[in-house]
């Protein structure tokens, strides 16, 4: 659903081309064959149609006239057949809400690996700091000192200088 009116069979097909859909049925207005904007898409593999409606759904689909990059389309599951009779609307009700569950649960599992890698990179930084801090407060033990000359020593206890680039080229 939410496809552009623009869309055609082809540009249904490159979109979900990697799922290699078998059957693309566009819903057309009787009258004058203009394309409502939803089709049926078929899949020969089940796991096929489970990327489709997990990976898909809210995917960007391609079209000229929008700004930002394409339109967010809809992936849904839909009960086979025709009708409207009250028993397959509540099939078709009852697939989709499994399907939002899934799909809430998997938002839900990456909500939880990003804050885990947020407090991963916070710990880090933590440590990062505790560090350099440590760093300026170590001092060289004296039994090290020996044997090294007086300007020698003084130049390893200063911080060292963040290296530039020399204004001018210089030439030896």
């Amino acid at each position: 659903g939410n496809l552009p009116f623009s869309a055609t069979k082809e540009t249904i097909e490159a979109h979900f081309a990697k799922l290699q859909p078998f059957e693309i049925r566009m819903r057309t207005y009787k009258g004058d064959k203009k394309f409502m904007g939803t089709c049926f898409i078929e899949f020969e593999r089940f796991d096929h149609m489970q990327t489709a409606l997990t990976k898909y759904h809210h995917s960007l689909f391609a079209d000229a006239k929008s700004k930002e990059g394409g339109r967010k389309i809809n992936v849904e599951l839909s009960a086979g057949g025709g009708g409207n009779t009250p028993a397959r609307q509540e099939k078709i009700k009852a697939k989709n809400e499994k399907l939002s569950n899934e799909r809430l649960r998997i938002r839900e599992r990456q909500d939880e690996h990003e804050a885990k890698q947020k407090d991963r990179k916070d710990k880090k930084e933590a440590r990062g700091v505790g560090k350099e801090e440590g760093a300026k407060e170590k001092k060289v033990p004296e039994e090290e000192n020996v044997g090294i000359h007086p300007a020698r020593l003084a130049m390893m206890k200063e911080q060292p200088k963040p290296w530039s680039k020399p204004a001018t080229r210089q030439r030896f």
